[in-house]
């Protein structure tokens, strides 16, 4: 299983040296997020490089919505589909 690091009061200890952060600490301290946090950031950079004309909305450190509509809009109006209906 895979952890983030912990942090304790005056340090980041989850911030590259995880080896000084013991199972107990583990246990006991809040868990540091920073890594998420560039994890997350890099993620919404390659949204926005690979679709510069979506809307990225971030709801969380893990999630993220991308609003694709205006580009679908630019292809149907470039080439324009016959839509079916579905029934449930």
């Amino acid at each position: 299983m895979h952890h983030g690091g912990t942090c304790h009061a005056g340090g980041d200890a989850g911030a590259g040296n995880d080896s000084a952060v013991t199972w107990e600490d583990r246990k006991t301290q809040k868990a540091c997020l920073e890594r998420y946090r560039v994890a997350s950031a890099e993620i919404i950079a390659v949204f926005h490089e690979v679709a510069p004309d979506a809307i990225v909305e971030k709801a969380s450190i893990d999630e993220a919505y991308l609003d694709v509509t205006s580009i679908v809009d630019v292809h149907l109006q470039a080439s324009p589909l016959t839509l079916l209906t579905t029934y449930v």
